[in-house]
């Protein structure tokens, strides 16, 4: 079957899907300049390469929790290959305005889109609320979410939100979202996506579920890091894969002039939290899908995998600040430890507000009386000496480049 593969009503490659959409193959280029700020669209088989490498990340991942259950409550086969459900709503998605429209049928993104449009609650109830569906509609932005935490995009007052829920191992990841906001607004960090905590039943138990408001419009897209670092314009900077320094030059580039005060407030909040899944998916940059011209930095989201989320009561008696600290991650930095020189001074002398964070941190994890108290104890004390640490360090970091600028002067003395 034949597609255009548009940005809103632009045409930007004729395609032909494959396997039932499990692959797109680009066979003519049309309008390059609108493609994915991710696709190289210099030959048709450069495109495809950028086009397989998109649609599979597109898909909803073989890693999402429970997904088998949530096929079999869609009728589906256990071994179905999600980016068949998500050629059934023409890939659209809640975060850009690509979509495939089937050739010849007419449609426009007036008439399909999910920011104005209705969407059906299918998919979400089978693969989140674990509910069987009959005759289920596959129309939905949750064919596009990507990540393997369990989650859905619902309409709540007229507003397209996301619910998460955390897992069975880690299930504070909801309470973590609306933590990090706390400490966002005593840092003084104002560009962040809010989160509340509520709870949803799951095979009759109550589970904790984080909601926030989708924070793309009709006329903008969210361009992920992988995407900038990958761009062609990242291929040609010089500096290695996934690093810093590619990212910051690449986003200088597109037009975007505040990413190193955005990272400095991304990275110190990380490192006040503890996050160590701050991957290159779930931070990025805003392009107005119209005019192709950058707006800015994306607002911090994804903090779930924070406040010691992995570690059991028994793993916080025996938890080493350093160790973790230097264990390289897939962040811009590699480590927590490796961010620490790209922490801006402008927000440190706010750290020790956080201290006054413990009666509301207290009374958002006891929501719900779903964690036990010793729990919640050892790591209010882990993120005390989290408080500590920053503090100590930084006064050192303070230090060293107080010394550095001495020696500069005694330089240019002699």
């Amino acid at each position: 079957m034949y597609y255009t593969f548009m940005n809103k009503n632009t045409p930007i490659a004729r395609v032909v899907s494959e396997y039932n959409g499990k692959f797109m193959r680009i066979e003519k280029i049309l309008n390059p300049e609108y493609a994915p700020v991710s696709f190289d669209m210099s030959s048709e088989d450069i495109a495809n390469d950028s086009m397989y490498d998109w649609w599979g990340r597109r898909k909803i991942p073989a890693s999402r929790d429970m997904l088998r259950n949530g096929l079999a409550n869609l009728g589906l086969p256990e071994n179905t290959d999600t980016a068949e459900i998500l050629t059934k709503a023409y890939g659209l998605s809640l975060t850009d305005q690509y979509w495939m429209c089937p050739e010849g049928s007419g449609l426009k993104w007036e008439d399909v889109n999910f920011f104005t449009n209705r969407f059906s609650d299918d998919i979400g109830e089978a693969l989140f609320d674990n509910a069987q569906k009959d005759n289920p509609s596959l129309m939905s932005p949750d064919s596009s979410l990507g990540g393997g935490l369990r989650k859905k995009w619902k309409i709540l007052d007229d507003q397209r939100c996301l619910l998460k829920s955390g897992t069975a191992y880690s299930p504070v990841e909801p309470y973590n979202e609306v933590f990090a906001n706390y400490v966002c607004e005593v840092l003084g960090i104002k560009d962040y996506v809010h989160y509340k905590i509520s709870t949803s039943e799951n095979n009759g138990k109550t589970i904790p579920i984080s909601i926030c408001p989708c924070f793309i419009s009709p006329d903008t897209e969210l361009v992920s890091g992988i995407d900038i670092v990958y761009s062609p314009i990242g291929k040609r900077s010089g500096y290695p894969q996934l690093s810093y320094e590619r990212y910051v030059y690449t986003a200088n580039i597109l037009g975007v002039d505040n990413i190193e005060e955005s990272l400095s407030d991304m990275f110190l909040l990380d490192l006040v939290i503890n996050n160590i899944d701050r991957h290159y998916n779930n931070f990025g940059l805003i392009r107005n899908v119209n005019t192709l011209k950058f707006v800015g930095v994306a607002p911090i989201f994804d903090c779930g995998t924070s406040m010691y989320a992995k570690s059991s009561a028994h793993m916080l008696e025996h938890y080493d600040i350093e160790s973790d600290l230097s264990t390289s991650r897939p962040i811009v930095a590699q480590s927590l430890r490796g961010q620490m020189k790209y922490i801006s001074s402008n927000r440190l002398d706010k750290i020790c507000g956080l201290y006054e964070l413990e009666t509301t941190y207290r009374e958002l994890y006891s929501k719900f009386n779903l964690l036990p108290d010793d729990h919640i104890d050892k790591v209010w004390a882990h993120f005390k000496s989290r408080i500590d640490f920053v503090c100590r360090e930084w006064d050192l970091c303070k230090d060293k480049k107080q010394e550095k600028a001495k020696e500069k002067g005694r330089e240019i003395e002699r």
